[in-house]
């Protein structure tokens, strides 16, 4: 049945489909995730930034974790199947992280904007990278479907937990961080250790910020576009520089993604409200 359906679909190909959904599946990747979220904490609203970050990189560990737990392999090879873009198809299978990436972000910024024009936008950016993941050939059905439902799950949760995690950080988000570091010992994994990376740069970022940093970001158009420029070169930078300093570390990806993250939640704040105090934009 499953088999049939992505045969159904891939059925139309032709080369424009396949630089139409190879664009398309570009959405539920980490960059665009990480572009929105540098957006959100830099230039708009620190608070929202954070939350923003917390919900998706809790939501994809709990992914990373699923996909080792059921251990579906992927279409890719399957007789029948074309499969296009195959170095974007890391882990199992089970569920989509592409499509659970696009839904957490889109769901929640529609939550955010509750606009009926983007809420129906949001919809068909979802559905439309859930379909490519299928033309593709790089996922079943039901690894799009349960995807689809997972991330809207987890927003909806997120929404209800998150200012209880935030009001309790030193407790309840340090919690959270010494489970999710448990996992290591059941769900190691090149993602789940990039993805562990990540939620304890921003936890340390996130309490950093409620003690000492305090940071809102304010100021011009063009300052803010100056600090947007600045973190993410300072974001390739280390995770370019990052695999040559670590190449030989124990966990190595942990720390180029831990520092990667520090710089993001902690350094570009501090380094904007240092500017700040020496000259007023």
């Amino acid at each position: 049945m499953q088999l049939e359906m992505i045969k159904g679909i891939q059925s139309i190909s032709n080369p424009f489909f396949d630089v139409f959904f190879q664009g398309l599946t570009f959405f539920g990747e980490e960059y665009v995730a990480i572009l929105i979220g540098a957006g959100l904490l830099w230039c708009i609203n620190a608070r929202k930034g954070y939350e923003y970050a917390y919900m998706l990189l809790t939501g994809l560990l709990i992914n990373v974790t699923l996909k080792e737990i059921f251990d579906v392999s992927r279409p890719i090879g399957v007789e029948g199947v074309r499969s296009l873009r195959v170095e974007t198809a890391t882990g199992k299978s089970f569920p989509s992280g592409h499509t659970q990436t696009v839904t957490m972000v889109f769901w929640w910024l529609r939550n955010q904007i509750q606009k009926p024009v983007f809420t129906g936008a949001s919809i068909i950016v979802i559905m439309g990278v859930a379909v490519s993941r299928l033309y593709l050939g790089v996922h079943w059905p039901l690894d799009v479907g349960a995807a689809v439902v997972i991330g809207i799950g987890w927003v909806v949760f997120m929404q209800n937990m998150y200012p209880k995690i935030e009001d309790q950080l030193m407790q309840r988000g340090l919690l959270i961080l010494v489970a999710a570091w448990m996992g290591v010992f059941f769900f190691y994994s090149e993602d789940y250790m990039k993805l562990l990376g990540l939620l304890t740069g921003l936890t340390l970022s996130m309490i950093a910020n409620q003690k000492w940093i305090q940071y809102q970001p304010k100021g011009s158009v063009f300052y803010k576009g100056i600090m947007l420029i600045l973190g993410v070169i300072g974001v390739g930078v280390i995770l370019v520089a990052g695999k040559q300093v670590f190449v030989h570390a124990l966990f190595g990806d942990l720390l180029r993604y831990m520092t990667m993250m520090i710089w993001v939640g902690t350094g570009i704040p501090l380094l904007s409200k240092k500017l700040k105090r020496r000259r007023k934009i």
